[in-house]
């Protein structure tokens, strides 16, 4: 299939949905070797085909373990975070680059969920669990479901009727695109208790939902001569949460920059920040002002929230 791909020399994703059975990814790149011999390339240089697989099973419209255990479903199906969990390991879920990669490879944690109001439990249709019809994410969720494939660089495929104007708000975001079709997939950088007993590391079984604030972090290739991070803060728990941005959460890239170079920290998707033709700006300093913080208090979380932070250098 990967040489009949090559000989067709028209863009193309050879998507091979094994559920992540088999290591697809093993061999992957070699496919995307054959597929690229003889094929055109993009005017920016980059190739036009690629190999994209499947990392895990299906997704389902939860958050998380506890509402997919609430709900009898089958643990075979991915919730929200527990696909967050497996991006976090690198080996599980076998994560690769961008398009912009020199060995270009796409994997996909499945359809996009948010949007969808409703799901059926039905064990006719081969979904197992206590049948019955389920409220689907909320908007708060559909939001950090959105936002974090983004920070994968995962295929956005939206499953919702976008005949319902309800249906396609959580797609409206001025972002989204622009940070998942720009830089490798992001890492998670730490995980932050919300409460002095919780472990967020050790797992207490597959119905625990850690009470805890994650972060993500990712660089964009920007497309003039500066340096693009990108943080996603994502509130786990099921209480208000206040972040904060801590020293340690930069990358040496923006800790090795000249002093007096300015660095502005802004809140992607801001509403007032979109009115008003600017972002919110929580610094704008020097350099030697920056490594002098300890942290940045952010806004706060409601449940299952999330906030997405850019830090551009001037």
């Amino acid at each position: 299939m990967a040489h009949a791909v090559a000989k067709t020399r028209r863009p193309m994703v050879y998507f091979i949905c094994s559920w992540g059975i088999g290591e697809p990814w093993k061999f992957a790149s070699t496919l995307g070797a054959v597929m690229r011999s003889g094929q055109r390339k993009h005017p920016d240089g980059s190739p036009l085909a690629a190999p994209a697989w499947r990392t895990g099973t299906d997704l389902w419209a939860v958050f998380d373990s506890k509402q997919k255990c609430e709900r009898s479903i089958e643990k075979v199906y991915h919730s929200v975070m527990s696909t967050a969990d497996c991006y976090a390991n690198t080996t599980a879920c076998a994560r690769g680059g961008s398009l912009q990669n020199e060995e270009p490879v796409t994997p996909d944690p499945d359809m996009l969920v948010a949007g969808m109001q409703t799901m059926t439990v039905d064990n006719a249709a081969g979904v197992n669990g206590t049948q019955g019809v389920y409220e689907g994410l909320n908007s708060a969720e559909s939001l950090t479901h959105l936002r974090l494939w983004a920070m994968w660089s995962a295929p956005l495929i939206i499953s919702a009727d976008i005949r319902r104007p309800e249906n396609i708000k959580p797609f409206l975001s001025q972002e989204l695109v622009r940070v998942d079709q720009n830089g490798d997939p992001a890492v998670r950088i730490r995980q932050a208790a919300i409460r002095q007993d919780d472990d967020v590391v050790s797992h207490k079984g597959e119905c625990y939902a850690p009470a805890s604030i994650d972060v993500w972090r990712k660089q964009l290739n920007s497309s003039h001569p500066r340096l693009e991070f990108v943080w996603l803060f994502v509130n786990r728990a099921t209480v208000t949460a206040h972040p904060t941005f801590l020293l340690r959460d930069l990358p040496p890239e923006l800790l090795r920059i000249s002093p007096g170079t300015a660095v502005v920290f802004s809140e992607l998707d801001s509403e007032e920040a979109h009115r008003e033709k600017q972002k919110n700006v929580y610094l704008n300093d020097a350099h030697a002002r920056l490594l002098q913080l300890t942290s940045i208090p952010l806004p706060p979380l409601q449940p299952h929230a999330s906030l997405w932070i850019s830090a551009c250098v001037a």
